[in-house]
């Protein structure tokens, strides 16, 4: 972007430069040139670190979120999470990312020592998006070591998980389903059988995400189950990409 100034002459020569972008600037009381090129910037190698660490993704096991080395598959193809430098104020150049292997593993070197934000999403397109799944750090690159970041950990889908209990006992290894929808519009969406606590987790999956499903309840062919927060049998619940906590009872038997 070439702009005209007033202590420049009436014409300018302007030359054809390929592969390189100038931006050409003056002041009134500086009649000189002021060029930027648009080039990496040079780092001074004794004063970048590295960095290394693993990216985990949730599941439910026995009623329970765990965590397993982030794998993502589409068909026969398996693609790993994407981690990158947060900034504010970008000042690297070009942008700090990498994919991680198959078992969740990635590092970045060559990074400026200073403090930064590492953060962990499913794939480099979910930078551009506010409710996705993603987790983040914060980190302290130190010259000419390797720092190891916390685990980075993803919940991939939705979870509502908690606890059920009758009359102070838990409701144990009872079988219940999950139901969601919108007003009187239910469908039933996933089922689990109890723990010997009581406890209970369902992980929504991409398919309840489709359309306005927002409210969510439990059922039982035995009892009517209602939630301790809310004295009802349904609860709203975004679509936030987080673990809801939800304990419930047992409000009477059928």
């Amino acid at each position: 972007m070439i702009k005209n100034c007033k202590s420049f002459g009436k014409k300018l020569l302007i030359g054809i430069l390929l592969a390189t972008s100038l931006v050409i600037g003056c002041a009134e009381d500086n009649p000189q040139q002021h060029v930027v090129v648009d080039e990496p910037v040079e780092i001074d190698p004794s004063h970048v670190g590295m960095i290394m660490g693993q990216v985990f993704s949730s599941k439910i096991e026995n009623n329970q979120v765990v965590y397993e080395p982030y794998k993502w598959s589409y068909g026969d193809l398996s693609l790993g999470a994407y981690v990158w430098i947060v900034e504010e104020e970008p000042t690297l150049n070009p942008e700090f990312g990498t994919a991680t292997t198959s078992d969740g593993v990635y590092s970045i070197d060559y990074i400026p020592a200073g403090t930064y934000t590492i953060e962990a999403l499913r794939n480099s397109g979910d930078r551009y998006y506010s409710e996705v799944p993603k987790d983040s750090k914060s980190v302290t690159v130190i010259k000419q070591e390797t720092v190891t970041v916390p685990d980075l950990k993803l919940i991939v889908h939705p979870v509502l998980k908690g606890k059920i209990e009758d009359g102070g006992t838990p409701f144990a290894d009872k079988e219940i389903d999950l139901y969601g929808g919108m007003s009187s519009a239910f469908v039933k969406l996933h089922s689990t059988t109890t723990s010997s606590d009581g406890s209970y987790a369902f992980e929504r999956s991409k398919q309840d995400e489709v359309g306005i499903m927002e409210k969510f309840s439990l059922k039982s062919s035995e009892a009517i189950i209602m939630f301790m927060d809310t004295d009802t049998e349904e609860i709203f619940i975004s679509h936030h990409y987080d673990i809801r906590e939800k304990d419930a009872y047992v409000s009477e038997y059928k």
